[in-house]
């Protein structure tokens, strides 16, 4: 059998619950690599899923005070207002996922699973309703899938072939009277995915 965690934060910019677990650093590393021995002690797989929540915190929660998104759009039901990353912060993003992928690795993990759905910080830059930016990381659908490609990249370069590296992605937003992605959209994205390194897609919605 194969588990998979619930989301870990790739930085504290990214944390969304309070005592949420994370891996945005070493420290995390000695725990993380007992929970990978207790998986694999009675004969399983597990694979680190890998988030950062972007707008979808409570400000003030979690000890994040300044929360980001693709663009300044609210969050309705945590009533958080965002501010767009600026483009010079965004290779920080990349790198956080990166190296928090690395720590999975290393602590024993089997995979990584980096979250692209569920209108999480990928996810809004994925989408047109929270990605309204007007730079390369915005506008047509090959710049708003931009940032995750160079995840998905960054991540397999760094941690090799011998870590499978999944995602987790809407089928659909379902977003009624927004502009959210369609099927079609969000196969295209995969197919790049894959390209980029991706081995597999669990498939989610909304």
């Amino acid at each position: 059998p194969l588990i998979i965690t619930g989301n870990l934060y790739v930085s504290t910019q990214g944390k969304s619950t309070y005592r949420m677990c994370g891996v945005d650093a070493d420290d995390k590393v000695p725990g993380l690599a007992r929970l990978a021995a207790v998986v694999h002690r009675h004969g399983a797989k597990l694979v680190g899923q890998l988030n950062h929540c972007g707008r979808q915190v409570i400000v003030g929660h979690t000890g994040v005070d300044d929360p980001v998104s693709a663009s300044a759009v609210s969050e309705p039901l945590m009533g958080t207002r965002p501010r767009a990353l600026r483009a010079d912060e965004i290779p920080g993003v990349i790198e956080a996922f990166a190296s928090a992928a690395v720590r999975l690795r290393d602590a024993g993990f089997d995979g990584v699973q980096v979250h692209l759905a569920h209108g999480y910080l990928l996810s809004q830059f994925l989408t047109p309703h929270t990605n309204r930016r007007k730079d390369e990381w915005g506008g047509s659908l090959e710049n708003r899938a931009r940032i995750a490609r160079a995840v998905v990249r960054e991540v397999r370069r760094r941690v090799g072939p011998g870590t499978a590296v999944l995602l987790k992605m809407n089928g659909h937003d379902r977003l009624p009277g927004r502009r959210g992605l369609g099927t079609d959209e969000c196969v295209q994205i995969a197919r790049w995915l894959e390209a980029d390194g991706a081995d597999a897609i669990e498939v989610s919605n909304g």
